[in-house]
């Protein structure tokens, strides 16, 4: 499902105007529902808050690829690992996994590269994947 929402600026933000972007819900079995939140211009605290709000454990494997990794992958790995910035308070671990871009690439044999690696960091079912 979408929705759209307007987020007003906070009292500690940069911005004088409202953010807007769309959330596509994506409704699964046994309260497993995730949102997908599509919009630009982000603040970095706002981006935070998003972010780390559907972190339930202290581990957080970020899931990219060559192509994307470096123009955003430091900058994810440092809003979610925000240990003092956080409002929530959590100190959290975040690994991360970079795959090859590319169609060709969406095989079980990279789905086993991304398994592999949460198995070699002991990841457990409190742990969140992040894909960038």
């Amino acid at each position: 499902s979408l929705f759209s929402t307007t987020v007003p600026p906070s009292s500690t933000s940069t911005t004088s105007t409202p953010i807007e972007y769309d959330i596509v819900r994506v409704d699964l079995a046994n309260g497993r529902d995730y949102p997908i939140y599509i919009g630009s211009s982000f603040p970095s605290s706002q981006s935070t808050s998003l972010l780390r709000r559907h972190v339930h454990g202290k581990r957080v494997l970020l899931i990219t690829n060559d192509r994307i990794s470096p123009l955003y992958l430091e900058a994810y790995r440092a809003m979610l690992a925000d240990d003092e910035g956080a409002a929530d308070g959590k100190e959290l671990v975040v690994d991360t996994l970079v795959l090859p871009d590319g169609e060709e690439n969406k095989t079980l044999e990279v789905m086993n590269l991304i398994l592999d690696r949460a198995l070699e960091l002991g990841l457990d079912r409190k742990s969140t994947f992040v894909a960038l």
